[in-house]
């Protein structure tokens, strides 16, 4: 793309210019594409991707909340909420079951 602006010289020449919020951007998501790279193999993808999950959902009941980022508030209601806890609580079981069950099968 940058050879079709008239080179590279010329596209990085326009960084300075870019609001804050799109460098940032930037910077978080090619965080956040590092970070699902060198996770998934360490802790599983279903692991990854349960907890990506539950962070976009908690994190979007958020931004509507408190109307952070321009957004128009939406405030959380009930059942929001009690939907978030059952992600979250299917998110414990996807992370944490095999060691549930084994603590229930010691116990009895």
């Amino acid at each position: 793309m940058a050879f079709l602006r008239g080179g590279l010289a010329d596209s990085l020449s326009i960084v300075p210019a870019q609001p804050a919020w799109r460098l940032v951007g930037g910077i978080l998501g090619a965080g956040a594409i590092f970070c699902t790279v060198w996770l998934a193999p360490r802790i599983g993808l279903a692991n990854l991707l349960v907890l990506v999950i539950a962070g976009q959902l908690l994190s979007s009941l958020a931004l509507d909340h408190f109307g952070l980022l321009g957004m128009v508030v939406r405030p959380a209601a009930a059942v929001k909420i009690a939907g978030a806890s059952i992600v979250l609580l299917g998110v414990s079981v996807t992370l944490f079951g095999e060691r549930m069950i084994a603590l229930l099968t010691r116990a009895f």
